[in-house]
């Protein structure tokens, strides 16, 4: 038999990056695929797309239902089954008991979800295999499940044509799987408003999918979606204090003091934004003590994804063993795109001015205990930290 499960190299979203192209071409493979689904060019009428995350694979298989049925003048006949109560045999059932024979005229599709896939034993999973292979003509099974255990995917791999889907996890990964979206509802969205997003909702495919959505209806499509519409409607205080650390570490002081001010009155705990701003300054510190060994340069910095990956990677193992072991407090731990902004901020300020600063930001936090508004201490840092004697020079 002829193995027809489609690689890793159709994954459409997170894929393993040493072994692989960008991002870019899984999504151009899926293209591909949904292109031969609505040719009819499938080798199998049976196909399983399984993985870990529900949301994606909801989404691959709206688009199958859509182009499985897109050629019949009435839609096509479309079952969607209740996978709780819907066991392997009952599949087979409905399936061939509902087939029209010669007065079928348009085609027929059955949908269900199975978390976890019921068949756990290869001798059986191969038996209903064999079943599912020979579906009546026009008719197709598209089946969602949660990963598979690797003996019931090889054997699966001989009846089924399998779409293995994995979720992204970079941040590089989230934002072209974004991008990718919003092409599909024709709405442009620029790369600084997908990372934007990225930055503000994190890691969750579904909550990405669902901000955007809200600020297609914003957009009102006249324009492509940019950053400052994404930080004006998506509220999120991790990135509202990445945007206060650029005003800070860039000397721009009016700029730092509206960005607190709207954290406030948006009612922002000054506990919480004082503790995120002293994260901010820690993890800068260590890209400035990095900077400072020479293990990083400035080209690294600006250099492409990959040769800024190689060159983090180079930093010598025992100075990395120094770090943080708590991965929130240690500058390596972080996501690549991250790490890439605290250097960028550490290039313009001095190892003397983070430590100083760290030392006001110590000072600040006992102010708050003995202060009605704590307010009024973030003010006063903000002004102090963006005072330091790197930017006044720059600006001299």
């Amino acid at each position: 038999m002829r193995h027809t499960c489609l690689s890793v190299t159709v994954m459409p979203f997170a894929f393993p990056v040493e072994k692989t192209g960008s991002f870019l071409s899984f999504a151009d493979a899926l293209v591909a695929f949904y292109r031969k689904v609505q040719q009819r060019r499938l080798e199998r009428q049976a196909i399983l797309v399984y993985g870990e995350d529900d949301f994606l694979i909801s989404r691959i298989i709206a688009r199958l239902r859509e182009h499985l049925t897109e050629s019949s003048d009435d839609g096509g006949e479309v079952q969607t089954l209740d996978g709780e109560a819907t066991g392997p045999d009952d599949v087979l059932a409905l399936v061939f008991a509902s087939a029209g024979g010669l007065f079928q005229t348009g085609s027929r599709l059955f949908i269900l979800h199975w978390s976890p896939f019921p068949l756990t034993k290869e001798k059986e999973a191969k038996k209903w295999g064999e079943a599912v292979r020979s579906l009546p003509s026009q008719t197709f099974l598209v089946i969602g499940s949660s990963p598979l255990p690797s003996k019931i995917e090889k054997v699966l791999s001989d009846y089924l044509l399998l779409l293995p889907v994995v979720s992204p996890k970079r941040d590089r990964d989230l934002v072209e799987m974004t991008k990718m979206l919003a092409r599909q509802e024709g709405v442009r969205i620029t790369d600084e408003a997908a990372q934007e997003l990225v930055a503000r909702i994190g890691p969750d495919s579904r909550s990405l999918a669902m901000e955007l959505e809200r600020l297609i209806l914003l957009s009102d499509q006249k324009g492509p979606i940019t950053a400052d519409l994404v930080a004006e409607s998506v509220p999120s205080l991790r990135a509202d204090i990445f945007r206060l650390m650029d005003a800070v570490s860039e000397g721009r002081r009016g700029d730092a003091i509206t960005l607190l001010n709207e954290l406030l009155v948006r009612r922002e705990s000054p506990i919480a934004i004082l503790y995120m701003l002293a994260r901010q300054w820690r993890l800068t510190l260590q890209a400035r003590l990095i900077l400072d060994k020479g293990f990083l340069s400035e080209a690294d910095i600006d250099a492409d994804e990959a040769l800024f990956r190689q060159a983090v990677a180079r930093i010598p193992a025992d100075w990395q063993d120094r770090l943080p072991k708590d991965p929130r407090y240690n500058l390596l731990k972080q996501s690549s795109w991250v790490v890439r902004r605290f250097f960028k901020h550490a290039l313009r300020m001095t190892t003397e001015d983070l430590i100083g600063g760290m030392q006001l930001i110590l000072e600040a936090d006992a102010d708050f205990k003995r202060v009605t508004d704590p307010g009024d201490v973030l003010f006063l840092l903000i002004s102090q930290l963006t005072k330091m004697p790197a930017h006044t020079e720059k600006r001299g």
